[in-house]
């Protein structure tokens, strides 16, 4: 006598189960992938759930939720830059404006830019230290994925620094040191958990990436600075 399955009516093999459980499973986890749900759900729970929000997002099929988490990050990041810039030099007395000395897109380009440059050199470094050097299977979208979801955090303590900047810069500054903080613990966590990195590789794979794209940054940082200062020097002949 034919056996079928008490869920879809599909006629069953002995011994064999239904694929249906399976075939829904999927479906489930592709409307988990819609992307405004996503979104507010890390919004919401990022700081909650940090350990279930790692645990559902830190996969390669969110790698363009990461991508636009990453953006929005970059772009606050312009913004800080500026607020932060114009703010320190209007506390410092130095110009008799708050906004009449720095000019709005070189300054924003540059923040995002340093931003941008700085995420990418992190990623290519956990990539190398804690994926080639220390052999972690994991892909370089899952990488990512973790940092776009832990992304939201600072980038929330970027826009309390651009409000609090107007106030104080020295703590817009603390604020968004903060934020980083916050960032590297839960990413660390997430690498250990979701990633499944050695624990005792952990400690020597992370600082050698944190430090290598800091060093980077600094001698990126010291070339757009010795630029500005060519061209703001060329530009006060004129």
């Amino acid at each position: 006598m034919a056996k079928f399955c008490t869920k879809c009516g599909k006629p069953l093999k002995d011994g064999v189960p239904c694929t249906c459980s399976n075939k829904k499973k999927e479906i489930e986890e592709v409307k988990d992938t819609n992307l405004s749900t996503s979104l507010v759900d890390i919004l919401k729970n990022i700081l909650l759930k940090p350990a279930d929000i790692m645990k559902q997002y830190s996969k390669k099929e969110y790698f363009l939720l990461a991508m636009i988490l990453s953006l929005i990050n970059v772009v606050l990041f312009g913004f800080f830059y500026y607020f932060l810039s114009c703010n320190v030099a209007y506390q410092q007395n130095t110009i008799a404006s708050r906004f009449s000395y720095y000019n709005f897109f070189s300054t924003f380009f540059v923040g995002a830019f340093l931003m941008a440059a700085c995420v990418t050199l992190f990623m290519l470094a956990i990539k190398l230290f804690v994926g080639i050097a220390f052999k972690n299977k994991s892909s370089w979208k899952e990488y990512f994925a973790i940092h776009g979801v832990c992304s939201v955090i600072p980038s929330a303590t970027m826009i309390v620094g651009i409000i609090l900047s107007f106030l104080s810069y020295k703590l817009a500054m603390i604020i968004f040191l903060l934020g980083i903080l916050l960032y590297f613990v839960i990413t660390v966590y997430a690498y250990v958990r979701e990633c499944k990195v050695n624990e005792n590789r952990l400690p020597y794979a992370l600082p050698l990436a944190i430090v290598s794209t800091f060093i980077v940054m600094i001698i990126v940082c010291f070339i757009v600075v010795m630029i500005f200062l060519a061209n703001y020097i060329g530009n006060s002949w004129y």
